[in-house]
């Protein structure tokens, strides 16, 4: 336990630049996600470039051997960056699989490694009774909201103070 010891002011510091370059490194990684080939036929291009950018970016936060914060934020910000893209990476590879499919049957488990991967954002495409019902309201919702609407409604209002303004009655 000789590596472990109580947290000094400066070990602080450092660590909250890690973790905030990280932070940032994560966010970086995702919105790049945007700008890898989206097309099928690029699959290969795709997973390619997105492990390539996962080891250089491994590589260059491994290379920075520095306890000033400034470093901490950048290397930091590449192994966020890095394991975000390799995570993408192997969401990637699993596209298609049967880990990929939404299921209703899916157990907590499965849902966790679906989430975690983001091989499916939710399970839009399972058709259950709560989803058939959630777009049902959300339909008649919408068609009752017109019929409700009167038309060129006026609505009544006191001036209260210069410039102020307060509704007398939406009746």
């Amino acid at each position: 336990m000789e590596n472990i010891s109580k947290p000094t002011k400066d070990s602080l510091i450092n660590s909250a630049a890690h973790v905030a370059g990280a932070s940032v490194g994560i966010a970086a990684a995702q919105g790049a996600d945007s700008i890898y080939p989206q097309e099928k036929e690029d699959r290969t291009k795709k997973l390619i470039l997105k492990g390539l950018a996962a080891g250089v970016l491994f590589l260059g936060a491994s290379a920075i051997h520095s306890d000033k914060p400034a470093y901490g934020l950048a290397k930091g910000f590449g192994y966020g960056a890095a394991g975000k893209t390799a995570v993408s990476l192997v969401g990637d590879l699993m596209e298609g699989g049967d880990l990929a499919k939404a299921d209703s049957t899916d157990n907590s488990l499965i849902k966790f490694a679906q989430n975690a991967l983001d091989l499916k954002s939710c399970a839009c495409d399972v058709t259950t009774t709560a989803n058939t019902e959630r777009a049902r309201n959300i339909a008649i919702a919408q068609l009752n909201f017109a019929a409700q609407q009167k038309a060129n409604q006026t609505i009544n209002m006191n001036e209260v103070a210069p410039g102020q303004y307060s509704a007398a009655s939406f009746g």
